[in-house]
């Protein structure tokens, strides 16, 4: 006799969303009115380097939603993609990155080192303070290489204060929050 929860409910296996190119494919048709978003790819050669990577973005404040590790063992978004391989759900997870021919060319490179062991981290920063951060943390830790994509069209974006420190900071220390002196 099959064993149910508590209320006779049973519980369903996990939906697994899955994409396929056509999704791909109409998502670049739609979206070339909008400028595309900031993107950094850096590729490392192992897996534990990536993790640490992603960690210490995640700890430095990126979100865990704009940060992507992608390898074998951990393909990520690209695992979501149907597609005939393994290397064909990196490739097009790379392309959909990039929207130029000739940077979409380069995602066969990076698909073929990914499948061959490498891992790649993506960052979708936000705002030039973003962008210089990730820089500086994805350099850090030495990749192979790093692709910068769309860093030119994030001037409307605005993603940290001119601030030092944090608005609840400021107020708490009888700080205007509306004060136009800096706190340095």
């Amino acid at each position: 006799m099959p064993r149910h929860p508590p209320g006779g409910q049973r519980f369903r296996h996990p939906v697994s969303l899955k994409f396929n190119q056509s999704d791909l494919e109409l998502r670049k048709e739609t979206d070339r009115s909008t400028p595309m978003p900031a993107v950094l790819v850096a590729l490392y050669d192992s897996h534990a380097t990536a993790v640490r990577v992603r960690t210490q973005l995640v700890h430095e404040g990126f979100p865990t939603d704009r940060v992507d590790l992608a390898s074998p063992g951990e393909p990520g978004p690209a695992g979501m993609i149907v597609a005939g391989s393994a290397s064909d759900q990196f490739r097009e997870y790379f392309e959909s990155l990039f929207d130029d021919e000739h940077d979409r060319r380069h995602a066969q490179f990076l698909a073929d080192r990914v499948r061959g062991g490498a891992a790649a981290i993506t960052v979708h920063p936000r705002g030039q303070t973003e962008i210089e951060r990730a820089i500086a943390i994805l350099a850090h830790h030495r990749p192979l290489e790093i692709e910068r994509e769309h860093l030119d069209d994030t001037t409307l974006e605005k993603a940290a204060s001119d601030h030092e420190r944090s608005y609840l900071s400021r107020v708490l220390t009888g700080e205007r929050p509306d004060d136009s002196r800096s706190s340095h």
